[in-house]
């Protein structure tokens, strides 16, 4: 997951950081936990530990209570779902966009995507391919689904893919609220983490084998004062697209 500190300053107003306070057993059991994060005694609650792997409330209180214990606090009001998950210590991103570098590959991983295929970081259908990084109550992500699909329905012959930490258990409120028509890929804990992304919405662009051609935040791809559209997209990946073609001689 994306180093949470950085994170959630971005998006302190959907979501949260919880730190435990100094005292012993800030959060001694659920019941305190939900009374303290004012969750709603019927939501249901998906436990994560520092690497993404699902946990249960013994060992996730273990962990939040211990020295440090720091936690992304992510509600989904249109699932009743929240997900909880205990967070590594943040650290200084490599470049402005984060840890990712341009030229070399994605930070491997092997996941299930909302069409039911196995999608794997080093392996892409297209000769490039479009990974928009998102979580769910990422409004400035939100705000960009409309110019996203227009440029994914003009567009079939780039891939379109969806990349968030969130919880699969999320995605069908999600889509529904929002519509967005990319494939998605959830539950990208250990990415996220090595990834570290500092800023969203980011979109990426790799190629068949998942190496990162390019990286940006979809804010500069349009002129200030107006909204991402599919044809600045379309530009953008343009230029990789000649590239990418001399590149491997298709």
């Amino acid at each position: 997951m994306q180093k949470i500190g950085v994170l959630f300053l971005l998006a302190m107003l959907a979501t949260g950081t919880v730190v435990a306070d100094s005292r012993p057993k800030a959060f001694p059991d659920e019941a305190t936990l939900r009374q303290r994060l004012s969750i709603d005694p019927h939501s249901k609650l998906v436990l994560r530990g520092r690497d993404g792997s699902p946990i249960g409330i013994k060992a996730f209180l273990a962990g939040a209570n211990a020295p440090g214990g720091e936690f992304s606090f992510i509600p989904d009001p249109g699932s009743g779902i929240v997900t909880l998950t205990l967070s590594k210590l943040p650290s200084k991103p490599l470049n402005k966009w984060g840890d990712l570098v341009i030229g070399d590959p994605l930070p491997a991983f092997t996941l299930p995507s909302s069409e039911g295929r196995t999608i794997r970081s080093h392996r892409f259908d297209h000769d490039l391919t479009v990974v928009n990084f998102f979580f769910y109550e990422c409004t400035g992500c939100i705000a960009e689904i409309p110019a996203l699909n227009a440029f994914h329905a003009a567009h079939p012959e780039i891939g379109a893919l969806g990349l968030t930490y969130e919880a699969k258990e999320g995605l069908a409120a999600f889509r529904k609220k929002y519509g967005m028509q990319w494939e998605i890929v959830t539950g990208a804990v250990s990415f996220f983490d090595r990834a570290n992304i500092a800023m969203y919405p980011t979109l990426g662009i790799v190629d068949r084998h998942g190496r990162l051609l390019d990286l940006q935040g979809s804010w500069t791809l349009h002129p200030a004062g107006r909204k991402l559209e599919a044809d600045d997209v379309a530009r953008w990946v343009a230029t990789y697209a000649r590239t990418n073609t001399r590149d491997t001689g298709n």
